[in-house]
């Protein structure tokens, strides 16, 4: 960030300013590692100037888009399609107890966007 000194106002700019954010959310911390368990995972395409501002990312906006958000889940690229500028969907796993499930948004096929991501810790069942 770098302030631009004028006679009349100062003014903060910023190297980039996402308009929108693939904001990740999971139901549970934790998941049983027994195949049958599941947890839900919520992407959401919030606005990002709410949060530029200051709003939290959990509370801003989730804006009417459509198309397809690009997902990593522990290293594996899928892609889920937008309704009303969000996608649900459940994870099971038989990972080792101790690990983790990794998920990144990583980018939206027709907009630019800000990424996000969340761990989900896998415990024995």
């Amino acid at each position: 960030m770098e302030f631009l000194e004028t006679t009349e106002q100062t003014v903060e700019t910023y190297g980039h300013l996402p308009f929108r954010i693939c904001r990740v959310l999971v139901g549970g911390r934790e998941i049983r590692n027994d195949g049958t368990d599941t947890t839900m995972v919520t992407v959401k395409i919030v606005d990002g100037l709410e949060v530029t501002r200051g709003t939290d990312s959990a509370e801003a906006t989730v804006l009417d888009c459509e198309g397809d958000v690009t997902l990593t889940i522990d290293g594996v690229e899928t892609t889920k399609t937008l309704t009303d500028g969000s996608v649900s969907f459940d994870i099971t796993t038989e990972k080792p107890a101790g690990s983790t499930i990794e998920i990144e948004a990583e980018s939206l096929a027709d907009h630019p966007a800000e990424g996000d991501r969340a761990e989900i810790e896998v415990i024995q069942a």
